[in-house]
């Protein structure tokens, strides 16, 4: 029932700044005088107001208030832009966003701010979902924000610390009508993930604008395929071998978002094929050992036979656990495979650590458990590009040396997303670290 709902309280600054900001980031009128245009400044704009700070609402309310209210404004908004977030997290849908429909059967796109906590994306609501795009942000000079999220669901990372539209006067961040890219007295840059995610979120507009057949899935994987990495460090956990079209790192998912390179693979872009294939519940091994890195594992095979040729874009796992103090578990996502020159890989995805729960408030950590209305999925897109074909692990590994009888790994559900085909390739446009 409703009245059983948690109850989530929003996390946003809700002065009409941030939201005059946001907007003028992604829609901004062109202004060469002020030097703060948005990114798709020719785009059309709409404002809905679902909540405030401190502002109480329900997991199935806030659900519904993300969804086109009439059938003229799911016809009408391709993109949607959430630079807020929710406390505490694990506010899981029940049912995917994208899962409502516009007039021309594409869905919307979300775009979600990754969250400024320093903690881990797949422990935020809604940014961590497969059907959206989660924004982290990165300083000028190129290098992470320290308290930009992270992890395995980040899809992209954009600029912060931006000149914008402000309020007029001293009413907004500044004593101007813009704010400033530095900070002093009277001046304020509009920074955080709330400040990345418009970005993308126009670029994405241009993408639409490019190609307006194209759906969410289609949107991801031009970004993923068109952002840069030439500005990140080489050991950022990069997934993939050097030279592959698309990597991924937990700090900065496929790296930082590109309008022109989106644009230009966007022109030449066929729509992929979808597919999925959800492998149910695996029975796991029990007990997980106290401090032990070694855990306890779970496998499950997809043969070639069922995998088809099918290669993976976003994998979700669902977890049912029984722990006393989830935050000290590290949770991986193991993918073993052969290629099909014969070598022999392994990767690993970090659905969870240690570092990024205690990084959270104590009350978004909690135990995840099937078939309840707390069901939890991970998600990560760190294995984009990967075959479906192989082993698939999962690790639980507990780093306590307490409450052993409460620790139990009992079941896990795997279900693999990707496409048909190799999506098409860009042409190449830069050097990638």
């Amino acid at each position: 029932s409703a009245a059983s709902q948690p109850l989530f309280q929003f996390s946003l600054t809700t002065e009409q700044a941030h939201g005059t900001s946001v907007a003028g980031v992604a829609v901004g009128q062109r202004n060469e005088n002020a030097a703060a245009s948005g990114v798709a400044y020719d785009a059309n704009i709409a404002f809905r107001r679902i909540g405030a700070a401190g502002f109480e609402v329900r997991q199935g309310d806030l659900s519904t208030a993300l969804k086109p209210f009439t059938q003229v404004e799911a016809e009408t908004i391709d993109l949607y832009n959430n630079s807020w977030g929710l406390l505490p997290g694990f506010a899981a849908p029940p049912d995917s966003i994208t899962s409502i429909q516009d007039g021309k059967n594409l869905g919307s796109t979300y775009v979600f701010s990754a969250g400024n906590n320093g903690g881990n994306v797949n422990f935020g609501s809604f940014a961590n979902l497969m059907d959206v795009i989660s924004v982290g942000a990165v300083n000028r000079d190129g290098t992470r924000a320290d308290y930009s999220n992270y992890g395995a669901s980040l899809f992209v990372v954009a600029p912060t610390d931006l000149r914008t539209a402000d309020l007029l006067g001293a009413a907004g961040y500044t004593d101007g009508d813009y704010t400033d890219e530095t900070a002093g007295i009277g001046k304020h840059p509009f920074n955080g993930t709330s400040a990345a995610a418009p970005i993308v979120t126009g670029v994405a507009a241009l993408i639409k604008d490019k190609k307006p057949a194209l759906t969410v899935r289609d949107i991801q994987h031009i970004l993923a395929q068109s952002a840069q990495r030439n500005l990140f460090p080489a050991d950022a956990g990069w997934s993939g071998q050097a030279g592959n079209l698309v990597r991924h790192s937990p700090q900065y998912g496929f790296g930082l978002v590109d309008a022109d390179a989106a644009v230009l693979l966007a022109s030449t872009w066929q729509p992929i094929r979808t597919t999925s294939l959800p492998l149910g519940w695996q029975i796991a091994p029990g007990a997980i050992p106290n401090n032990s890195p070694t855990g306890a594992t779970s496998v499950a095979t997809v043969s070639a036979a069922t995998a088809e040729g099918r290669l993976a874009d976003w994998v979700q796992v669902g977890l049912d656990l029984a722990h006393d103090d989830p935050k000290d578990l590290r949770i991986e996502l193991i993918h073993r495979y052969t290629t099909s020159t014969g070598e022999a890989r392994e990767s690993v995805s970090v659905l969870a650590d240690p570092t990024s729960s205690q990084a959270l408030p104590p009350a978004t950590v909690r135990n995840w458990t099937k078939g309840t209305s707390e069901d939890w999925l991970f998600s990560s897109a760190h294995l984009w590009g990967e075959p479906f074909e192989g082993e698939w692990l999962v690790r639980v590994a507990d780093s306590s040396t307490e409450g052993e009888a409460l620790h139990q790994f009992n079941a896990w559900s795997l279900k693999l997303n990707g496409v048909t085909q190799d999506p098409p390739t860009r042409p190449l446009i830069s050097v990638v670290a």
